[in-house]
């Protein structure tokens, strides 16, 4: 993929997840349970982006240090973020549970590659 598809396709989902937050927000707002809501990873540091980019950098490094019950534990954290964010770009409201395999089979229901990518994603839940 070239680099110049790859900063449009970034920029489309910038704005699909600045929509979403939109609509979560909202939704969250008519919850009487719902006292506030948190933002975390890139998002609250301003990086409107689907890409955890710092994510997989300690991702890497701790992997290249040997810390590799670390480094899939944060793997996994990676793979629920994005697969999370690709649904609230599709509309959802509220995406629920870190299985990458049940999130897989949501997110399939909107880009069948998802179901492909499960085979060899779902590892992350062991």
């Amino acid at each position: 993929m070239s680099q110049s598809v790859i900063r449009e396709k970034r920029g489309e989902y910038r704005v699909a997840l600045a929509q979403a937050l939109q609509r979560i927000t909202a939704a969250l707002a008519r919850r009487p349970d719902v006292e506030r809501a948190i933002l975390f990873g890139s998002y609250r540091d301003g990086r409107r982006d689907l890409f955890t980019d710092e994510d997989l950098r300690w991702t890497r490094h701790l992997a290249d240090e040997g810390a590799y019950h670390l480094a899939c534990f944060l793997a996994q954290q990676v793979a629920d973020k994005a697969i999370k964010a690709f649904l609230y770009a599709q509309g959802e409201e509220i995406v629920l549970g870190h299985s990458v395999e049940r999130l897989c089979g949501t997110a399939a229901d909107y880009d069948s590659e998802f179901a492909v990518r499960a085979r060899s994603w779902t590892v992350l839940d062991e």
